[in-house]
């Protein structure tokens, strides 16, 4: 099971977002076949993360946090990661085909990305973390198609924008962690610590500013938003300020599901936005 990282399954939720904002969740007829379009994309990125696992396996094993991968650490054979590589994707574009032909392109264009990434894309310098939030993109796109909920645009730049931030923060933890960065990521060579911090914050900026856009212009409400969407604007700038101090100072985490997971202050800010979130559009 480790080789499919089922504790990264979480970030295939922006598979409902669509539906979650477009204030249908519990709607049956759609809430089917969002969740039949979520363990898709779980099987899609289990192949992902085996087939990544394969590539990086020598770099793995000297990386302090990675080398206890199944691959790296001999747990599996290569053969058999690949294997299993190609059982997981075979399983989830023969589901996502039954979906609908749109879905299957934007399942197919993600798996795509996701080698051109593992190969060429994280060693070039900003398209690495470009391709990182082009791959959350495409889980909302498909997240639409599934349920034939309309993707607004506001929802796709703001699920850029913040997902550009925690792939600069997830960079910045890894240059705090590692001794030695560039020996286990070549981009490392183009990055620098003030580099980065001045990237999370002018990404941050946006990223909170487009939330607050979103709310005011968008069709939340048919006079405007509903004040109890207004009271999580606070909830998102302290959680941005809270990632941004965690990536900087207290990095020792080994990615951004384990600070959702672990850190409790981003805990309560997710579950407190989530609860004013849920009444403002469904009650």
């Amino acid at each position: 099971m480790d080789l499919a990282r089922p504790a990264d399954y979480v970030k295939n939720c922006f598979v409902l977002a669509p539906l979650f904002f477009a204030g249908d969740f519990w709607h049956a007829e759609k809430l089917e076949p969002a969740m039949v379009a979520f363990c898709v994309f779980c099987l899609l990125v289990s192949g992902c993360y085996a087939i990544n696992d394969v590539l990086d396996a020598q770099a793995d094993r000297r990386h302090p946090l990675k080398k206890g991968r199944p691959v790296a650490s001999g747990r599996i054979g290569p053969g058999l990661a690949l294997t299993a590589a190609c059982l997981w994707i075979g399983i989830g574009i023969a589901i996502s085909a039954a979906i609908s032909l749109d879905f299957m392109m934007v399942g197919g264009a993600y798996l795509v990305l996701q080698l051109f990434y593992s190969l060429i894309f994280k060693h070039w310098p900003i398209c690495d973390v470009l391709a990182i939030s082009l791959g959350f993109i495409l889980r909302v796109i498909a997240g639409g198609l599934a349920v034939q909920v309309y993707v607004s645009t506001w929802l796709i730049v703001c699920t850029g924008l913040l997902t550009i931030f925690l792939a600069i923060g997830k960079r910045r933890c890894e240059f705090t962690v590692l001794k030695i960065p560039t020996e286990h990521r070549k981009v490392f060579q183009f990055y620098s610590p003030g580099m980065m911090d001045m990237g999370l914050i002018i990404i941050g900026m946006h990223v909170l500013a487009t939330y607050v856009a979103y709310l005011c212009f968008s069709e939340t409400g048919p006079k405007g938003p509903p004040p109890g969407l207004l009271l999580t604007i606070p909830l998102v700038a302290v959680g941005l300020y809270r990632l941004f101090t965690i990536f900087r100072r207290n990095c020792r985490f080994r990615g951004i599901v384990e600070i959702i997971i672990q850190d409790t202050i981003i805990k309560i800010l997710l579950a407190v936005w989530v609860c004013l979130f849920y009444t403002a559009l469904y009650l």
